[in-house]
């Protein structure tokens, strides 16, 4: 069985397998340790996995295109809840509001947007559409996140 860290997955790892679940119980240091995702014969992911991080499809506010990573839910119809973009060299973490002003200072809208060398105005509303289907409805996956926080 492969495994990897949360922290190992970068664009190659997603071209070799699209959605990595979450090895329940798992955890290396707090790191938690992912494999790739059941799949149905169809391709979709199946209902037996549970947290799934899956390549998505990112879009900016002034209409450029990019990879990323989104967290769902395999066995329910919840995601994506969790973001992150590729920059070239890693992925990028987004928090929105309501989190705490601390972790927005690190994390948030406006240094999310610097790291890609942006303004708010050029990334926000961002759009993550999720790449591999799923067995549960929505089968298709994606969410529309305003700089004020998520809108749908």
């Amino acid at each position: 069985m492969l495994i990897i860290k949360l922290d190992e997955l970068n664009i190659d790892i997603f071209n070799r397998f699209d959605s990595w679940r979450v090895l329940e119980q798992s955890y290396d240091k707090e790191q938690l340790l992912l494999t790739p995702a059941f799949k149905n014969g169809d391709g979709t992911i199946s209902k037996k996995n549970g947290e799934v991080w899956c390549i998505s499809r990112i879009l900016f506010s002034d209409g450029s295109t990019h990879q990323g990573a989104s967290m769902c839910r395999g066995d329910t119809d919840e995601g994506p809840l969790l973001w992150s973009i590729w920059n070239n060299t890693k992925f990028q973490t987004l928090i929105v509001p309501p989190a705490p002003d601390f972790v927005l200072e690190e994390e948030g809208p406006i240094p999310f947007s610097k790291s890609f060398n942006k303004n708010t105005d050029q990334v926000f509303p961002i759009k993550f559409e999720v790449i591999p289907k799923f067995e549960i409805e929505p089968y298709e996956r994606d969410i529309l996140i305003n700089i004020d926080g998520i809108v749908t």
